[in-house]
């Protein structure tokens, strides 16, 4: 199942991922008012797909239900293409996510229905650095493929003992029993048959995706099953290239695909000055401290907060990895980054989210580098 973006004014499309974050001072009102407001002038600056994350008990982010979120951006929106970065596949019964998908692309045929296994993070930040073997930075281009750093030994969890029972996944999972029976069945409804009459839905323009940090099952899966794979280098770049390694290895032509398609993530934040995007940046630098701690993902922290902030030789390890494949600069620095990641990735598509406190930042960033990736032609 795959369903061309409207043509791009880019060479390499290029999309957006919003968190909805929750900023000091503001609330979930202000977050989600801005997502809408942000996925507007997306599809004004020409980005192919809007995609809405899901994160749960996390008190930084409203985007927790892009179930609920991904019809009311589609109504406030005309061509650009909305997505789920990603369903997590245990919190939900594959019914309602292929009712879900059903329902939405009845009206709106456009989404990418992006589906994941999930993680508990605060488990896999504390392990990460056990859970795989030792690997030294690599720098390519320019670009930094980071060791995994060491998580801090300090810091309460962060899910309230209330909502860990709430959210807990189903454990019986099976997740690729699971994804394969959502593709069969979305699959033979959207050629005609139905074959569930409980489901009656012929999904127009429905795009199925798996998302993957690590290498391993979830790429080999995607690649098994002939479907379009997201990667990411913001979360998780030091395993990108074996991630995608896997997926590629694994892959076998299909009805929806003769080829690998892959779009690959970066953090990124573009401003006039490399000084004032070092300023914007600190936000991220701040929170990505705060989840690694065990504070979870808490509201993006204000100038104020962050200039009385102390940094300790501990807590700057701790973030070096993130840090290191965050892409902050100005736009022409910014764009000779992404595309060293189009090549060393061979990515066919990039997925950008930034971090930053102020809409307003956010919002010139996409435009700056919009405006770049335009005027550049694709190095590649």
């Amino acid at each position: 199942m795959w369903t061309s973006p409207p043509l791009s004014r880019f060479s390499i499309p290029l999309s957006v991922l919003d968190f909805s974050p929750i900023c000091e001072g503001g609330d979930s009102t202000d977050a989600l008012e801005s997502t809408i407001r942000l996925a507007q002038l997306a599809e004004a600056l020409g980005f192919s797909r809007y995609w809405l994350g899901e994160h749960h008990v996390a008190g930084g982010v409203a985007g927790v239900a892009p179930h609920s979120l991904a019809p009311i951006i589609a109504a406030r929106t005309k061509t650009i293409r909305i997505g789920t970065a990603a369903s997590i596949v245990p919190h939900y019964f594959p019914a309602q996510i292929l009712e879900f998908a059903g329902v939405f692309s009845s009206l709106f045929p456009r989404l990418d229905l992006g589906l994941a296994r999930g993680h508990v993070v605060a488990a896999a930040q504390r392990t990460s650095a056990s859970a795989n073997p030792p690997i030294a930075d690599r720098i390519l281009e320019g670009l930094v493929f980071p060791a995994p750093a060491a998580p801090l030994p300090h810091g309460p969890d962060y899910v309230h003992p209330l909502l860990s029972g709430v959210v807990q996944m189903r454990p019986e999972v099976n997740f690729e029993v699971e994804v394969r029976g959502i593709l069969d069945l979305a699959s033979k409804h959207a050629g005609g048959q139905i074959v569930e009459p409980g489901l009656p839905f012929h999904f127009p323009g429905l795009t199925l995706w798996l998302h993957g940090t690590n290498p391993g099952a979830s790429p080999r899966l995607a690649g098994g099953l002939g479907l379009p794979y997201s990667a990411n280098y913001h979360f998780s770049g030091s395993r990108l290239l074996e991630n995608l390694a896997d997926y590629r290895k694994s892959f076998v032509p299909s009805a929806a695909l003769q080829h690998p398609h892959v779009v690959v993530s970066a953090d990124v934040i573009v401003a006039p000055s490399d000084q004032e995007a070092e300023g914007i940046r600190a936000t991220y630098a701040r929170r990505t401290l705060d989840l690694k701690s065990g504070r979870g993902l808490t509201p993006l922290a204000s100038g104020e907060t962050l200039r009385s902030f102390h940094w300790s030789d501990a807590d700057r390890l701790a973030v070096r990895d993130k840090l290191q494949t965050q892409i902050v600069g100005t736009a022409d620095h910014v764009v000779d980054r992404l595309q060293a990641l189009v090549r060393i990735a061979n990515a066919d598509e990039l997925l950008i989210t930034s971090v930053a406190h102020r809409y307003e930042d956010r919002a010139r960033s996409y435009e700056l580098l919009a405006e770049a990736w335009v005027a550049r032609p694709a190095d590649l």
